[in-house]
């Protein structure tokens, strides 16, 4: 649906990093270490063996971490910001093959760019090599699907519709501006939920 990553013709390059998707380390601080492949399946299960999760998930798992981050992509709800915000630490090769280190905090960068002007870049900064993200300990969520609702629950207070879960999607197909083909609210769930 883009020209974006468009590679025909002579020079055009694609890399993967399919292959670079280990889950390197978790320290004491529940900062986890992966490649840039790792998908938000195989980083949740490993994840999840360590008690642990992130905060905010990318809606589909088969999607690699580094690709959802470069992207903005977001989970969803208003307390929830972009993935890349879970993000504390990325190396980058840039076109040269020089490594390039930044950090949240700015310790130890080389001092080109910003950080998140190359972490939210669509790979023209560099391809992401490794990322540090902060998980959290597990929890569980509870989904409330919600078909055919009135956009207008959403249009009259995009705010206070937000708010009404930990996560809040809204889904529609087009057809009617009238009616949301969807919307899912998933709160925090208690154990026994």
């Amino acid at each position: 649906f883009s020209a974006v990553a468009d590679t025909t013709g002579q020079s055009g390059r694609l890399v993967s990093t399919a292959r670079m998707n280990r889950l390197l380390k978790v320290d004491d601080e529940n900062r986890v270490t992966v490649e840039p492949g790792i998908t938000f399946a195989e980083l949740g299960a490993a994840l999840a063996e360590r008690g642990l999760a992130l905060s905010n998930y990318a809606s589909l798992p088969h999607i690699t971490l580094a690709g959802a981050v470069m992207t903005s992509t977001h989970g969803s709800g208003i307390g929830n910001g972009i993935l890349a915000t879970q993000v504390s630490e990325y190396d980058m090769v840039d076109a040269s093959g020089r490594v390039h280190t930044y950090t949240l905090s700015g310790e130890g960068a080389d001092g080109t760019g910003d950080f998140y002007s190359g972490l939210v870049s669509l790979g023209a900064a560099g391809i992401v090599a490794r990322m540090v993200l902060q998980a959290v300990p597990q929890f569980k969520v509870k989904q409330c699907p919600f078909p055919n609702v009135p956009a207008s629950i959403l249009l009259d207070d995009v705010e206070s519709f937000f708010k009404l879960g930990y996560s809040v999607s809204a889904f529609t197909d087009w057809k009617s501006k009238d009616t949301l083909t969807g919307v899912w609210i998933k709160s925090l769930a208690k154990d026994d939920d």
